[in-house]
């Protein structure tokens, strides 16, 4: 049986490297998305935590088709510190 996924979909990935300096376990990943031909951010905050390892960010249905420049980060569950931010490429949601 399969699944059937929605297209608006960016799934991340990453390691955990909570062993190193600041990071930790219970630090949350950030994901920022922007489209230029919209002028339009989507941000989606504290959506999971490092140990997670992977992430689905869910776009509204008018990014189908646009080109879509993504930004991630992590911050410590008390939110006073935050990694530097990372881009991590243009997509065109299809």
């Amino acid at each position: 049986m399969q699944q059937h996924r929605p297209e608006n979909i960016i799934r991340l990935t990453w390691e955990n490297n909570s062993v190193q300096g600041t990071a930790s376990e219970s630090d949350k990943v950030n994901v920022v998305c922007y489209c230029e031909e919209l002028d339009q951010f989507e941000i989606f905050e504290s959506i999971a935590l490092r140990t997670a390892l992977t992430v689905d960010a869910t776009l509204p249905a008018l990014y189908n088709g646009k080109e879509i420049q993504v930004w991630s980060y992590f911050h410590n569950s008390t939110e006073t510190l935050a990694s530097n931010s990372v881009h991590l490429g243009t997509f065109t949601l299809v």
